[in-house]
């Protein structure tokens, strides 16, 4: 989609899960600057997929293909933290 797109459609959204590899907010307003008119960048949650990265190399697309438990759990703490409260993510990581 569009940025458009996204924009007319993401009001309210609390949650962006899957947010490429970026390591910061600062570093994604770097690459679209845009990225600072969705109310979910200033006031809700994301996430990328470097929770388990080592110099560019992200485990999500080599072991995720086969611990899709692991994925699946990461999903649940993000949106019920309550069924897993000891549990920290592996793949995932909040951005700050």
């Amino acid at each position: 989609m569009s940025f458009e797109e996204v924009y007319a459609k993401a009001g309210g959204v609390q949650y962006w899960v899957n947010a490429g590899s970026h390591t910061s907010k600062k570093e994604m307003l770097g690459m679209n600057p845009f990225y600072g008119k969705l109310d979910v960048f200033n006031k809700g949650k994301i996430y990328t997929i470097a929770g388990k990265e080592k110099l560019k190399a992200n485990d999500f697309f080599e072991s995720g293909v086969v611990r899709a438990d692991l994925i699946l759990k990461d999903y649940i703490k993000i949106f019920h933290p309550e069924l897993l409260p000891n549990y920290h993510l592996t793949y995932m990581k909040e951005l700050q």
